[in-house]
């Protein structure tokens, strides 16, 4: 039996969000589709996938990414579904473990593509700030949607800054093994 469920996750929760999928799978409900913030699971066999998501470079569409997923999944990996250039994998259990990134070069590119991610967005909400702020100043509160921007803004950077900490960790490890 097909279900849906609606959550919200941002670029810099996804660890959490493909854990929350995996707990689910864990318990025989397999997510079967998806949309934003929109979540469609169907009853199967616990513990039978193991889910994993990753930002691609482009959207899955792009050549390049075609190619990218006609590779995994010939490796047994089956495409769920994708938000812009958010993909959602999963791969059966009994196949072995499922691990996208292997190496922590894979990894800092990850956070690096989510990083360069929000600083679009980030760019996108000041440039909408600004002239939400001259008009501000013609004294209509309907106009104070700058604020609104700003503070959608200070969140991006906020989890920006904790995605570049998750890097400079990565780094720091990559020294400490060569």
């Amino acid at each position: 039996m097909k279900h849906t469920e609606y959550k919200i996750y941002s670029e810099f929760k996804y660890e959490e969000e493909e854990k929350w999928i995996n707990e689910k799978a864990a318990k025989g409900e397999n997510l079967t589709g998806i949309g934003f913030c929109r979540y469609v699971f169907e009853d199967g066999i616990p513990g039978e996938y193991i889910y994993r998501l990753e930002m691609l470079e482009h959207f899955p569409s792009h050549y390049k990414s075609k190619e990218y997923l006609d590779f995994l999944e010939e490796t047994g990996v089956e495409f769920v579904g994708s938000i812009l250039n958010w993909v959602y994998l999963r791969k059966k259990a009994s196949e072995g473990p499922f691990e996208i990134y292997s190496d922590l070069d894979s990894k800092i590119k990850h956070y690096t593509r989510i990083i360069n991610l929000v600083n679009s967005l980030i760019i996108l909400q000041l440039i909408v700030t600004l002239p939400n702020m001259i008009l501000s100043l013609t004294g209509n509160p309907i106009n104070n949607m700058y604020i609104l921007n700003l503070f959608i803004a200070a969140i991006l950077f906020i989890g920006n800054k904790s995605l570049k900490q998750k890097i400079e960790k990565l780094e720091k490890e990559k020294t400490y093994r060569e």
